[in-house]
């Protein structure tokens, strides 16, 4: 299961990436140069930026304190387990990928993409890495499934949710996401499996809607 940690989010960006790049902008043809901007401007500036944003969460990590008690659960998980990743990550993804000049919609978003794939598989290789007690369901799958949900969608929330043309209501995704999956964490943590896996099911569900929504419904669409 250690593999599925490992692998989940580098394999979801890889199948995001061939199945969704060409709708995200219909008619953007792929850059000749996409490769080098991927390892430019997505793989290399993850690597780096991934060691910062590392030491802020270690920062953060002796900051906060690990009460169990369902509100100190649900704050140590939301900020450790997925908000401030998610924020790092999306600014630090901002930042490189409006650097590259004149680029289409959809090599935006592979860009995109590519960063949160990259930071986010360095964060499981380093808790991975660092784990020194008993492996359980939530770390395991749980952990990894939610955060590959964030790999999927703040791509798209990038992509279609900045610039002049930009739906600004792609932003209360995030806001709805991460407290929903921080509720599950608690749930399992609190030892609560059977809720916990209902909260699963509905984050599964929140996030196989908000991909419908972008990609089979007109209002949404990038032409």
């Amino acid at each position: 299961m250690v593999i599925f940690l490992l692998l989940s989010v580098p394999l979801g960006a890889v199948a995001a990436g061939l199945l969704l790049a060409d709708r995200v902008s219909p008619g953007d043809p792929p850059s000749a140069d996409l490769r080098y901007l991927l390892v430019r401007y997505a793989l290399l500036p993850g690597i780096f930026l991934f060691v910062a944003m590392f030491l802020v969460r270690m920062a953060f990590q002796w900051g906060i304190a690990y009460h169990y008690t369902p509100a100190g659960l649900f704050l140590y998980h939301l900020i450790m387990d997925y908000a401030l990743w998610t924020v790092l990550a999306t600014a630090g993804a901002w930042v490189v990928v409006r650097r590259v000049p004149d680029t289409a919609c959809r090599d935006r978003y592979l860009l995109y993409l590519g960063f949160f794939a990259t930071v986010f598989f360095l964060a499981g290789a380093t808790e991975v890495i660092l784990h020194d007690g008993f492996w359980t369901v939530y770390p395991l799958v749980v952990l990894p499934l939610f955060r590959l949900g964030i790999v999927l969608v703040m791509p798209l929330v990038l992509a279609l949710g900045l610039g002049r043309e930009g739906d600004l209501r792609l932003w209360a995704v995030p806001l709805v996401y991460l407290p929903a999956v921080t509720l599950a964490a608690v749930l399992f943590e609190w030892l609560r499996p059977l809720l916990a896996l209902v909260v699963v099911f509905l984050v599964l569900a929140l996030t196989g809607g908000v991909l419908y929504g972008l990609f089979f419904r007109d209002a949404f669409r990038r032409g």
